[in-house]
């Protein structure tokens, strides 16, 4: 959906920053997350869109970025653990995600735009997520960061991780979905899957919110109310 159409509001309510009347139902058999804290827990996480503003602390270093979200989630505060463990969860996730980088000592505000979504999305992968909920996770990186992670999207998903994925860019959309669906005005007006998969309707339900004349998608009728 187009800005305000109620995108980001949606990802923040399923992640516990915003509250909602409506209700939903997690693996894990659980309704909405209380709070953040809560959500990763849950093992739900959120990438956000401005990960320099709400990704990352960028005067902190990647060892002490990726770690962060494990051990206050599950123990306490980052010093209560030993530097050992924190350096070997950094170091992991610099090897699997291919962060380049000197040293996991390396401060965030040091690395590239992609690398720092990287660092962004290692720090999720340390609680062992269930819920991904990425929002325009490649925007600002280049072209080869852009490569890694659409793999590292599609191993989520084959890895039996439920992925929400929200961008700007159509081509992603097309590209990386199963199945589309379109907020227009804080309320779901489209789904899309399969052969109605097509950038022309995609760009005229997301600029309308009206579904194009055999388009072979679902409308209108099944629409609900955002939260």
């Amino acid at each position: 959906g187009l800005e305000g159409s109620g995108v980001s509001n949606l990802l923040s309510v399923l992640f516990g920053t915003e509250r909602a009347r409506g209700e939903i139902r997690y693996p894990d058999g659980g309704g909405l997350p209380r709070n953040p804290t809560d959500a990763a827990r849950r093992g739900v996480c959120l990438v956000p869109a401005d990960r320099r503003r709400n990704g990352l602390m960028l005067d902190k270093s990647i060892l002490f970025n990726i770690s962060q979200v494990v051990f206050g989630a599950y123990g306490g505060p980052l010093a209560r653990y030993s530097q050992g463990v924190a350096r070997e969860r950094a170091l992991r996730q610099i090897g699997k995600l291919r962060i380049k980088a000197r040293s996991p000592d390396t401060l965030a505000n040091e690395l590239s735009g992609g690398n720092q979504q990287k660092v962004v999305i290692g720090k999720w992968l340390e609680i062992g997520p269930k819920v991904f909920l990425l929002y325009d996770p490649t925007r600002g990186v280049d072209v080869g960061a852009k490569r890694e992670i659409y793999a590292l999207i599609r191993e989520m998903a084959a890895d039996g991780g439920i992925v929400l994925f929200a961008s700007t860019e159509l081509p992603e959309l097309i590209g990386l979905c199963d199945r589309i669906l379109v907020l227009y005005r804080g309320r779901v007006t489209g789904e899309l899957a399969g052969d109605a998969l097509g950038s022309r309707t995609l760009l005229h339900l997301i600029n309308t919110g009206q579904m194009p004349p055999a388009a072979g998608g679902k409308a209108g009728a099944a629409a609900e109310p955002h939260p």
